[in-house]
C-alpha cells in the first residue's frame, strides 16, 4: 500500500487519478471507503479519467467530498452524473447530495467538465475557490455555489432547481 492507503493510481505527472472503478474500490485517500462519495482528504491534484455515476444513487448521494484545503480537481472533460431528472420544471431540491462538495474548505479548484443530476448542488465549495469551464445542469438546488473570495469563470449553469450561480459574501 502507498502513503494514501490502497495505492491510488497516479498519472505520469503524479496527479491522483479517479474513475468509476477506483471510486467503487475506495482508498483514493485516507478515510475514503469503497463507493460514493469519493473522499479527497489530502491536499493536492486529482484528475478524472472517466465519467462518474454513483450506482443506486438517490438525491441524498454525493459523488465527491473534498475534506482538505488546497485541492485541485480536473474533471478532464468527463462528467459526474447523479440520478435526478426533470430539473428545473418538476424539480425541487431532493436531498443534500452534491456532485462535488468542498464546503468549509478553502483554495479548492474544480475545472473542465460537467456535473448534473444531483439532489443538492452541482458544485458547492467554500472560500477562495475557483470553478472554471464547468457545466452544471439539472441539479435540485444551485448549479454552482461558492463563498467569499472565489472566482467562477467560463461556466454554464442551467436548468437547476434554484439559482445557477450562488456567490457568498
Amino acid at each position: 500500500a502507498g502513503i494514501f492507503g490502497a495505492s491510488p493510481a497516479l498519472g505520469v505527472d503524479g496527479v491522483r487519478e479517479i474513475n468509476q472503478a477506483a471510486a467503487l474500490a475506495g482508498g483514493i485517500t485516507p478515510g475514503d471507503t469503497a463507493g460514493f462519495p469519493v473522499t479527497l482528504s489530502v491536499s493536492g491534484a486529482y484528475r478524472l479519467t472517466g465519467n462518474l455515476a454513483p450506482p443506486g444513487a438517490t438525491g441524498a448521494t454525493s459523488a465527491i467530498s473534498i475534506t482538505a484545503n488546497d485541492v485541485s480537481l480536473d474533471l478532464n472533460g468527463f462528467r459526474i452524473e447523479g440520478p435526478v431528472t426533470g430539473c428545473p420544471g418538476a424539480c425541487t431540491p431532493t436531498g443534500a447530495g452534491n456532485g462535488v462538495s468542498g464546503v468549509g474548505r478553502s483554495n479548492v479548484t474544480v475545472r473542465n467538465g460537467t456535473v448534473r443530476g444531483f439532489g443538492g448542488n452541482g458544485v458547492a465549495l467554500g472560500s477562495e475557490a475557483r470553478v472554471d469551464r464547468v457545466h452544471s445542469a439539472g441539479n435540485g438546488d444551485d448549479g454552482i455555489e461558492v463563498s467569499s473570495g472565489s472566482l467562477v469563470s467560463s461556466c454554464i449553469a442551467r436548468s437547476n432547481g434554484d439559482v445557477g450561480l450562488y456567490a457568498g459574501n
